[in-house]
């Protein structure tokens, strides 16, 4: 059994809306429902459970599928000038978790605490001025050096005449 559509009407924030689970009468084989607190995920899938199995059905459960393939639906539910609005983000099923995590569907700014964040800037700006740091600061560079070395997290710039930043300026000159 595939739900083609649901049209919710006047329940929580939803005045009037209608939601197609197919794609030219092709179901989707995964849908995301994405979006902050309160905007209507939980509202949308215990209406779709009510739908489906009456009272019983109406349970707490959101769920998010991220690279669940391409004919997967992705929604963001955001709430805007008081009024609930739906919108389907872009395919984001070949992408990794970090990308869809900062992508449109999510909005993240990083994937990373906001301490290892702070380091991986405060990294990425010593090494741009490495040239003209002193003292602490030269003593600071080391430390997050090593931090980048040991924990390699994402998003941070590799090593300054590394292969990896060798890499990074051939494809950027031949892309």
């Amino acid at each position: 059994m595939w739900l083609k559509s649901i049209k919710i009407e006047n329940i929580k924030g939803f005045r009037e809306e209608t939601i197609l689970f197919h794609n030219k009468n092709n179901p989707y084989k995964w849908i995301t429902l994405l979006g902050e607190n309160g905007v209507g995920k939980s509202t949308l899938l215990q209406a779709i459970a009510l739908l489906l199995a009456g009272s019983d059905g109406a349970t707490h459960s959101p769920f998010v599928a991220a690279g669940a393939g391409d004919d997967a639906l992705t929604l963001t539910v955001k709430m805007i000038n008081g009024e609930v609005q739906i919108e389907a983000v872009e395919n984001i099923a070949a992408y990794d978790v970090d990308y869809i995590l900062r992508s449109p569907a999510f909005g993240l700014v990083s994937t990373h605490s906001p301490a290892t964040q702070e380091k991986i800037d405060r990294y990425n700006y010593l090494t741009g001025n490495r040239n003209n740091l002193q003292g602490e600061q030269i003593e600071e560079y080391e430390k997050l050096r090593q931090f980048m070395k040991e924990f390699r997290p994402i998003g941070g710039k590799p090593e300054p005449g590394s292969l990896e930043d060798k890499i990074n300026k051939f494809l950027e000159e031949n892309l």
